[in-house]
């Protein structure tokens, strides 16, 4: 009868703890919402102020030398204004992620596209950052003979974008470069992110993908870069979305390596889900 009892109990308690963690993924998806809309109004009428005001109104101060100073000052403000809020868009965004894929509520718009698009488009959207640094440089190693897979493209593209924001946050100088193909069985897609950064500390390589694990050490320190501490753990739900893995090498000062490998998807599945 103890025994009994105690099952009871067990399951009692499952019961409640699944109730807990669904109110907090509902909780996290309506927060989520609820910031978006006047984050989004907030954002947008920040980079319409900043446009305006540094491109028509601070060059009318001319030699007023006050009127300068506090025009200039004035729009590296707003400078900072638009930079949070983009951050903090990014962060909302990942929390409602998060939420979906916990609820089982990620919606996969899922066709057959060739990986070589996907990871080219991915590559041009992050193309900016290495712009800007001109120390670093994008490589692009992507055969464009790959065979049509059936995936979300833009769920592909958010965890390729994901890789290469890293990459050149961490990467001073040098290289980031983005590999891929097939295995030698020929039924693998295999992607790699290599950098040539600050590195992981061997003891952070699995942790990096749990929720909100930021990665300690003085390199990452001086840097001055924190995140939300979720892309990498949406990547890898994503990944595992497609029976794929997804795994980081690293050495610390000598970069890192991020590799994704994914089942190739065979000519009748693709067949089948085209119209």
């Amino acid at each position: 009868m103890d025994l009994e009892r105690k099952a009871a109990e067990l399951e009692q308690a499952n019961l409640r703890l699944k109730e807990l963690d669904q109110l907090k993924t509902d909780f996290l998806s309506s927060v989520s919402h609820e910031l978006r809309t006047p984050l989004t109004s907030v954002l947008g009428f920040a980079k319409l102020i900043h446009r305006d005001f540094c491109k028509k109104f601070l060059p009318g101060a001319g030699c007023v030398v006050d009127a300068t100073v506090m025009g200039n000052r004035i729009c590296a403000n707003l400078d900072i204004i638009v930079h949070e809020g983009e951050r903090l868009t990014r962060l909302v965004n990942d929390f409602l992620d998060l939420a979906r894929i916990e609820a089982g509520r990620m919606k996969w718009n899922e066709q057959c596209v060739l990986p070589s698009q996907v990871l080219a488009q991915a590559a041009n959207a992050v193309s900016g950052l290495y712009i800007e640094n001109t120390n670093l440089e994008l490589i692009t190693d992507v055969p464009a003979d790959l065979p049509e897979m059936l995936l979300d493209p833009d769920r592909m593209t958010q965890v390729i974008i994901n890789l290469l924001n890293n990459a050149a946050k961490f990467t001073k100088t040098g290289t980031v470069t983005l590999r891929a193909g097939l295995n030698d069985a020929r039924d693998t897609l295999e992607i790699r992110v290599i950098d040539t950064g600050v590195g992981i500390p061997e003891e952070d390589l699995e942790k990096i993908f749990t929720k909100f694990h930021q990665v300690q050490g003085q390199e990452i320190q001086d840097i001055g870069i924190r995140g939300s501490g979720l892309g990498l753990s949406i990547s890898r739900h994503i990944v595992e979305h497609y029976g794929g893995t997804i795994r980081a090498e690293s050495e610390v000062n000598k970069g890192s390596t991020f590799v994704l490998t994914f089942p190739l998807t065979t000519a009748a599945e693709c067949a089948e889900a085209k119209p």
